[in-house]
């Protein structure tokens, strides 16, 4: 299992996502929905490579640490 720890304007929260790929983004399908602006409908997705989790931007800015 993944967490992910999402900061936004001050805020923030995390997350608990299975091994497997997620969609992030503003878009009602996506897996996790983030109504923040700036967020792209389909902003990045996180993949799993040998158990390894990736993040890949779609089309938005988005920061990884």
């Amino acid at each position: 299992m993944l967490t992910l720890q999402i900061q936004d304007r001050g805020s923030s929260f995390a997350v608990s996502l299975e091994a497997r790929p997620a969609i992030l983004g503003s878009s009602a399908g996506a897996d996790l929905n983030l109504q923040s602006e700036g967020v792209k409908e389909r902003h990045a997705r996180i993949e799993f490579a040998g158990g390894v989790p990736q993040m890949v931007a779609l089309g938005g800015g988005t920061f990884v640490l």
